[in-house]
């Protein structure tokens, strides 16, 4: 019913010193919860297009855990635009991790005056990795 339970589950087993059995059970519950999927993903237990596929499955149920992680895929397979349209998407459901990752790619293509904007949101609200990137661009620091 809850399917973020076996992440937790499996930190609270590694925190036991049963890593192996942690690693089984989000493993395990890769298609059932999209934050095993992200965590099976992110820990390398499944890579390349396998990776992709995966967290693409969440999309029509329970996006949202998965939408950065896909994100990124896509951009270091190259796809910057299907990246971009993922974080606009996961920006728009109100997710400020995406909206931090939005602004920083941004940056990357070019388009300052966006990413500055949303950067700043970002960071008013807390991000330190958005007032980071702000301060890194140059841009000064927002209080």
């Amino acid at each position: 019913a809850m399917p973020e339970t076996a992440v937790r589950l499996g930190a609270v087993l590694r925190a036991l010193g049963r890593s192996d059995e942690a690693a089984a059970l989000v493993y395990e519950t890769r298609f059932v919860s999209p934050e095993s999927a992200v965590e099976c993903v992110i820990g390398g237990s499944v890579s390349g297009q396998e990776a992709v596929e995966l967290l693409e499955s969440f999309l029509e149920t329970d996006p949202l855990p998965v939408l950065v992680t896909l994100a990124r895929r896509y951009e270091e397979r190259g796809d910057v635009a299907r990246a971009r349209a993922v974080l606009e998407d996961a920006t728009r459901r109100g997710d400020e991790n995406a909206q931090t990752n939005l602004g920083i790619l941004l940056i990357d293509v070019g388009e300052l005056d966006e990413a500055r904007r949303l950067l700043t949101l970002s960071c008013s609200s807390g991000d330190e990795l958005a007032c980071r990137a702000l301060a890194e661009e140059g841009w000064g620091s927002v209080s």
